[in-house]
């Protein structure tokens, strides 16, 4: 598998992507942009000299003999399967930030969005089995609002709440076969950030625990898992 993980079924790394999403949506932890598994066709897509040398054979076949050429089952280059996920704006990696909010801490309002978001990943990562979280594959979006003092009406001050988002992306290299302790003991980087020390909320507890502790939910996910990886 890739970068040498026996822990990982060769080639599947797609598949991981979407089976990401779908748990995401399944526990509406809401922190995976939308990924499908989706068939496309690109001429900047690795292709065989032959595959393009047919492509462009059936298209001059169609041109000059249009009657032929309309019984190729398929006109181009054939499509190859992946996964195809919406792009998110306005998001850096997870390390520019907590590095900024070292040096200028957030304020607690929005220090504790952010720790309900963080606690969101976690959940994503145990679940999924991520093999890979550094602080470089998941993203925060932080809206800091320019005019502190806000919009002045009358003697009133409206002070607007800075927004901060999460992104957990590049979800490839999940659902191992096994712990991955032929490539390192421990793969969550995050582990190791002061979010990490803190016990769960009970925001995160009451999302998850009645899902999880259904054998109904469970067996409804293990069942789109399968589907989605058979």
């Amino acid at each position: 598998c890739c970068f040498g993980r026996d822990c990982l079924v060769l080639n599947q790394g797609y598949l991981s992507e979407a089976g990401a999403s779908l748990v995401d949506q399944k526990l509406e932890l809401n922190i995976v942009p939308r990924t499908k598994v989706v068939y496309l066709a690109s001429e900047t897509f690795n292709y065989s000299a032959i595959d393009r040398v047919k492509s462009r054979g059936k298209r001059l076949a169609l041109e000059k003999v249009p009657k032929v050429g309309q019984r190729f089952n398929r006109i181009g280059l054939p499509p190859k399967v992946g996964s195809f996920q919406l792009f998110v704006e306005g998001y850096k990696d997870a390390d520019y930030w907590l590095r900024r909010f070292e040096a200028e801490p957030l304020p607690e309002n929005t220090n504790r969005q952010l720790l309900l978001q963080f606690e969101r990943l976690v959940v994503l990562d145990y679940i999924i089995r991520n093999t890979d979280r550094g602080n470089d594959n998941w993203l925060i979006k932080y809206d800091c609002p320019l005019d502190s003092a806000g919009v002045r009406d009358s003697d009133w001050v409206v002070v607007k709440e800075p927004i901060i988002k999460l992104a957990a992306i590049d979800n490839g290299l999940a659902f191992p076969l096994k712990h991955p302790d032929s490539w390192r003991a421990y793969p969550f980087y995050w582990a190791w950030l002061p979010q990490a020390k803190i016990p769960f909320s009970q925001e995160i507890k009451d999302l998850i625990l009645p899902k999880i502790s259904d054998p109904n939910f469970v067996k409804d996910l293990e069942e789109d898992l399968y589907e989605l990886f058979k």
